[in-house]
């Protein structure tokens, strides 16, 4: 968030239920197109892979909302 954002407000939430824990994270910094990321995988995303190949050994979930110009709202869900 730090080195890419540009953002001056982080949030970060983290809760436990009976079966996951799950970590919310946000930020009101420039924000960036998911899909371009997706889809150019050699040139970007590489943090973001690195999350998604981290919690492939937890069954855990990654799901990212963010848009050019907005924030951007991670949301990680590992099962227990």
């Amino acid at each position: 968030i730090i080195k890419h954002s540009h953002a001056n407000e982080v949030l970060v939430n983290i809760y436990k239920s009976k079966d996951s824990i799950s970590i919310l994270i946000s930020d009101n910094g420039k924000g960036f197109s998911v899909v371009k990321v997706n889809e150019d995988k050699s040139k970007h995303g590489f943090g973001l892979k690195g999350i998604k190949e981290r919690l492939k050994l937890f069954n855990g979930k990654l799901e990212i909302e963010s848009h050019d110009g907005v924030g951007t709202s991670v949301k990680i869900i590992i099962p227990i």
